[in-house]
């Protein structure tokens, strides 16, 4: 165990036991970060710790492990200090739940259902693409993200400081038990960090554009006066349409928004799943493409832990939380 892992542990029992003397040293010193767009180089060491995925997959495979930065309790802790100045300035569409106060993935999946089910009963079958971007935390640049946060007008001192923040911080790699020695670390240009406090609300605002070019293409379904072609979990995306050729557009559109941004739409884990109107036998496989591949058509899909199938049935998710259960 490293000499900083250790002094971290030493750190955060420190502040817990002396809470009330630190809070106001704590809130000198991020105040004066703001001002002054600097922060100690102490508090921007970061240590990566890669997790597998699928034990049971390659384990010598790159893409079958996660990397998980962990910061250090002051840089944390001053995240939670930057997430209430700015969170006013960070907004999303309503087509995004993730991290959003009173929304949740459950929320996101009955509304994705709710929507299938009003064209079903009407005799319409409806078109559901579930995108799989590979990666997209660690791949957002710092430079659109930046000019994304000044569009939102989030305030320039707040800017500077994430810039420097992200520009001076330092990794180190910690595998197992062991880490890297301190003369290894090195500097990062992209990606928010996975687990950080201000990385979803980031990465939301980075995707928000994508959002509103969604909600201006005609090609959607209308409930009442409800429009939608999209829901979005934080990066777990999923388009839907009645029409092939209205779905078609939308991919189209999430390709190039996907292509100017740095982000990597993987077509061999991007499912469609067509939901059959009522009292139809069977539907014809649509043929839609994502980056000039064919994606494939499935009969069911996993999409925010609900097991989701053509009929719109709960049964799948109700045996598949049974089983969890016995198991457990």
């Amino acid at each position: 165990m490293s000499f900083t892992h250790v002094n971290q542990h030493l750190l955060f029992w420190a502040l817990a036991v002396c809470r009330w003397i630190s809070a106001f040293f704590l809130s000198e010193l991020f105040n004066m970060c703001i001002i002054h767009g600097y922060i100690p180089n102490s508090c921007l060491n970061t240590t990566i710790s890669p997790i597998c995925k699928n034990k049971n997959g390659n384990m010598s495979d790159t893409s079958n492990y996660i990397s998980v930065p962990v910061a250090t309790v002051v840089s944390k802790l001053h995240e939670y200090f930057m997430l209430s100045s700015i969170s006013p300035f960070v907004g999303t569409t309503d087509n995004q739940f993730g991290f959003r106060a009173g929304h949740s993935t459950v929320q996101c999946t009955f509304l994705l259902k709710q929507t299938a089910s009003y064209f079903v009963t009407h005799g319409s079958s409806v078109r559901a693409v579930f995108l799989d971007d590979s990666k997209a935390f660690d791949r957002v640049p710092h430079i659109q993200l930046f000019e994304k946060l000044i569009q939102t007008k989030v305030p320039a001192c707040f800017v500077r400081l994430m810039k420097h923040w992200n520009k001076e911080q330092t990794m180190q790699i910690k595998w197992g038990k062991h880490f890297s020695e301190a003369f290894f670390s090195f500097h990062v240009s992209n990606g928010v960090r996975q687990r950080g406090v201000l990385s979803p609300y980031l990465f939301a605002v980075y995707l928000d554009d994508l959002s509103n070019e969604l909600n201006n293409i005609k090609a959607r379904c209308y409930t009442g006066e409800v429009l939608l072609n999209h829901l979005m979990f934080a990066d777990n995306i999923c388009v839907f349409c009645p029409l092939v050729c209205w779905l078609q557009r939308i991919l189209d559109v999430c390709q190039t928004y996907a292509e100017s941004h740095r982000i990597i739409l993987n077509c061999n884990k991007t499912v469609c799943m067509t939901i059959k109107a009522k009292n139809t036998k069977s539907t014809a496989t649509p043929l839609l493409k994502l980056g000039g591949q064919y994606v494939k058509s499935v009969d069911q899909h996993k999409y925010q832990g609900i097991i989701l199938d053509t009929e719109l049935s709960d049964d799948k998710t109700f045996r598949d939380n049974c089983d969890i259960n016995i198991v457990q």
